[in-house]
């Protein structure tokens, strides 16, 4: 089940940095257990490569299309977004029916509900759309974070607060990218994450697109909340080769990588590509 999560992660993932083209953010992610996580975006010309410890994956606006890379199997998937969910649908629709013709009897009903459930939102997404009214407060408070002169804003859905942001308006990486088409995408790709999204909303957008984002610090609730920080901002030309699949692997499908990644749990990106250098711009020189 792993790898299917993983795929319903990629969409989430994507939207905790939206940058433009010729730049590579990095950001560390933590919270109050102690508990961090590691991503990083590059993203030139409509097209955004993004990587966290369990995913690869490609996206080029312009023609619609994600690649899912696995450098430990040397392997990739490239499709549309309509085909990873029917893919991803298949997949998981297959694990389900095993875990149903191996449970006892009094456990198939429930089961099957959870079965039938999954797959409609997968498919069609929240039968129920979830309304909410997102507003952004200017706290008119000037910090400095790790060299940045921040902006704080805070975010609130439904009169209750989401999100803290800090803002840098020194640095405008968003100009090239089509936010919105990006979103638009990644909606497509899995439909069962369209509940509440603040990220998705014009008012989210419109804020994030004037500048760099320096700190987020978001409330899963009251007592509970993720911080994210930015640990690198670069910009420069990056090779094309780095969005796409290196051409010695081989192109799977969606359920034979579902059975490389029950025998050998999910790959390792930190594995590098064999046709990627340590830096992925073209001349690293005056960084």
């Amino acid at each position: 089940m792993k790898f299917v999560h993983a795929l319903v992660m990629v969409p989430l993932l994507l939207f905790s940095t939206i940058v433009r083209g010729g730049w590579v953010i990095s950001e560390v992610s933590s919270d109050q257990f102690g508990n961090k996580s590691h991503q990083t975006t590059f993203l030139q010309n409509n097209k955004v490569r993004y990587e966290s410890e369990l995913s690869i994956a490609i996206i080029d606006l312009d023609k619609a299309l994600i690649t899912l890379v696995f450098p430990v199997q040397k392997v990739y998937w490239q499709g549309t977004a309509n085909e990873l969910r029917k893919g991803t649908r298949k997949a998981f629709e297959a694990q389900i029916r095993s875990l149903i013709d191996e449970a006892s009897a009094d456990q198939k009903d429930t089961y099957q509900q959870y079965y039938d459930d999954i797959l409609t939102k997968i498919e069609t997404g929240d039968s129920i759309p979830v309304k909410t009214d997102v507003t952004i407060k200017d706290l008119h408070v000037v910090d400095t974070i790790d060299s940045y002169v921040v902006h704080g804003y805070n975010v609130y859905v439904d009169s209750v607060i989401n999100e803290k942001i800090w803002i840098s308006f020194d640095k405008i990486p968003f100009k090239e990218i089509d936010l919105h088409k990006l979103m638009r995408f990644t909606t497509q790709m899995a439909p069962m994450n369209n509940g509440v999204n603040v990220s998705n909303s014009d008012q989210y957008i419109n804020l994030v697109q004037k500048g760099l984002v320096v700190k987020t610090k978001k409330y899963i609730d009251r007592h509970q909340a993720t911080t994210t920080k930015l640990t690198l901002a670069k910009e420069g030309k990056i090779s094309d080769s780095f969005f796409t699949a290196p051409p010695m692997y081989r192109k799977a499908s969606i359920s034979e990588i579902l059975e490389m990644s029950a025998e050998n749990d999910l790959p390792d990106i930190n594995a590098k590509p064999d046709n990627n250098s340590s830096s992925p711009f073209k001349d690293s020189k005056g960084f």
